[in-house]
């Protein structure tokens, strides 16, 4: 038990010298683990799991970079991306919905919307293991898109659209909330404000994309928005026929802002057929793969 108590805490040689000094309190008799902040834990962790996975880890004054197989990931320190390189890398969330492409898709020049991008690790992700022609981002966060386009020039991605706004219902003026969940980068929402609000945006909707992007299927749609997907599922309401052109779909549904049971039934009345798979619902549309 001790010993494994002590590689759970052990110090990833990558720490900084300042950041190994406050990790030795883990070391020390005494509650002084609960001292050390969340940040470097998550991060210590991470680092260590990356090794142990056989990645590559360099840094620079503001990230880590951690790279395999030819593909790297750039992870801002003291910030949340390391959860998200945790979920969509490490663990390989978007798994389960991959292998539902592969199975009902001849994988040949597929485009893919990422709503709610964050720093492009899922769309990096499906990238690596599919045939993407297009990638559409679409990321509200000044700060997350500049770590989203670090990570695609990196990675030589340049058939990507990046839309530096939020999906909605309808065009509208929203601006970030910081009060979401712990309201770190990864729990960014987004809250209709009006037209004077100097720090309001435009945003766009799923029909905007179809009509900007000029395409009459998208082939797969992942939605992460922090309860704003509450609001997209609105338009699919009024006109479900948007729902019938979309063929793949991952959407993490944030019950404490919208309504599950809502949202599956409109899935499953456009022709899904749809699986929870841990926090993701992933879904097929049967009318458009068969």
């Amino acid at each position: 038990m001790l010993f494994e108590k002590i590689m759970s805490y052990r110090i990833n040689p990558f720490q900084q010298i300042n950041e190994k000094a406050i990790l030795l309190l883990a070391y020390l008799p005494g509650r002084f683990y609960k001292f050390i902040p969340s940040y470097l834990r998550e991060q210590n962790r991470i680092l260590n799991a990356s090794l142990s996975n056989s990645y590559e880890i360099n840094s620079d004054n503001n990230a880590y970079i951690i790279s395999k197989n030819g593909i790297s990931y750039r992870i801002r320190k003291k910030s949340t991306d390391f959860l998200v390189f945790e979920q969509v890398i490490l663990n390989q969330e978007y798994k389960p919905f991959l292998k539902l492409i592969k199975k009902y898709s001849q994988n040949k020049g597929l485009n893919l919307v990422d709503a709610g991008s964050n720093v492009g690790f899922a769309s990096l992700y499906l990238n690596e293991h599919l045939n993407i022609n297009r990638i559409v981002s679409i990321e509200p966060s000044k700060e997350n898109i500049k770590n989203l386009k670090e990570n695609f020039h990196s990675n030589s991605i340049t058939n990507i659209h990046i839309y530096e706004t939020g999906l909605w219902e309808k065009k509208t003026r929203l601006k970030l909330d910081t009060n979401f969940r712990d309201g770190r980068e990864w729990s960014l929402r987004l809250i209709e404000t009006n037209e004077n609000d100097p720090d309001g945006f435009d945003c766009i909707s799923i029909e905007n994309i179809f009509n900007d992007e000029k395409i009459e299927i998208i082939d797969i749609l992942k939605i992460d928005i922090e309860g704003g997907e509450k609001e997209v599922f609105k338009a699919f309401e009024k006109d479900n026929s948007i729902l019938s052109k979309i063929k793949f779909i991952a959407i993490e549904i944030h019950d404490e802002v919208a309504d599950r049971a809502k949202i599956n039934t409109q899935l499953i009345n456009a022709g899904f057929e749809i699986e929870t798979v841990g926090e993701t619902t992933i879904g097929v549309n049967k009318n458009l793969v068969l």
